[in-house]
């Protein structure tokens, strides 16, 4: 018969304080449920970036999962070990991520990020050291202010609207609507604006207050994804969900 002694706790791969405390789950709790369950045929197979990864165990339970039926003298158990003879549980778990945008982050640790939208916003800027502002701009007018014939005049008339520029300190319109030489015009004028540098506002803030900033938080989500997808490769925020969820 097997006992406790020939399998590890499940504590010795899995560290409680690696895990998010946004989870909400208070430590000691799992510290108690870790130190309890065990594991067999633990299984890491991971890319060299660490961007990807596959895992596979037994999740081993010495109380046995199960239930009785009713008047019936009969128990039936959840998941039976195949391997051992007594009443064991064993569950199997893979686990499995694809998450490219790790190949991009180092020393990136989940439990000390904030999942706070703007945070997320600043992570993918600072991820991205090599996207110039021009090119963040570009794609935002493409994707946000599609099918108008002077989109970079909308994005002034927006900014100076929304940050209320006074009449004379207002953002002038780009002299052309080449998208690269709009972009770098309307950026000097922000860089050289009074009223936005007393307020120490930047581009990036610009941007987000333009195109991204809503009163629905699940909108900004939807888009951040939009602004950066085409650089990411894939949904930023739909990735980071989905490492952060399990």
């Amino acid at each position: 018969m097997a006992t406790e002694s020939f399998y590890p706790p499940l504590s010795s791969i899995i560290k409680v304080e690696d895990i998010p405390e946004q989870i909400g789950i208070i430590q000691e709790t799992l510290n108690a449920i870790f130190d309890n369950i065990y594991y067999r045929d633990y299984q890491c197979v991971k890319s060299d970036s660490s961007d990807s990864a596959f895992y596979s165990l037994f999740i081993v339970s010495h109380k046995k999962l199960g239930f009785e039926i009713h008047g019936t003298g009969f128990s039936i158990i959840l998941n039976p070990s195949h391997v051992n003879l007594s009443d064991v549980s064993e569950i199997p778990i893979t686990v499995s991520y694809e998450w490219p945008i790790l190949a991009l982050i180092r020393n990136f640790k989940l439990s000390n990020f904030s999942f706070d939208i703007k945070a997320i916003y600043n992570k993918i800027l600072e991820i991205l050291p090599n996207l110039s502002v021009e090119k963040i701009i570009i794609e935002a007018v493409e994707v946000f202010i599609p099918n108008n014939a002077l989109p970079y005049n909308d994005f002034v008339s927006r900014i100076n609207t929304i940050f209320t520029l006074p009449i004379g300190d207002q953002i002038q319109y780009p002299s052309s609507n080449v998208p690269e030489l709009a972009a770098t015009e309307i950026i000097q004028s922000i860089n050289t604006n009074t009223s936005l540098n007393s307020q120490s506002v930047t581009t990036f803030e610009v941007i987000y207050k333009v195109f991204l900033e809503d009163l629905d938080i699940e909108i900004i989500r939807e888009n951040i994804d939009i602004l950066f997808y085409r650089f990411l490769g894939l949904s930023s925020i739909d990735a980071l969900n989905r490492d952060f969820h399990g």
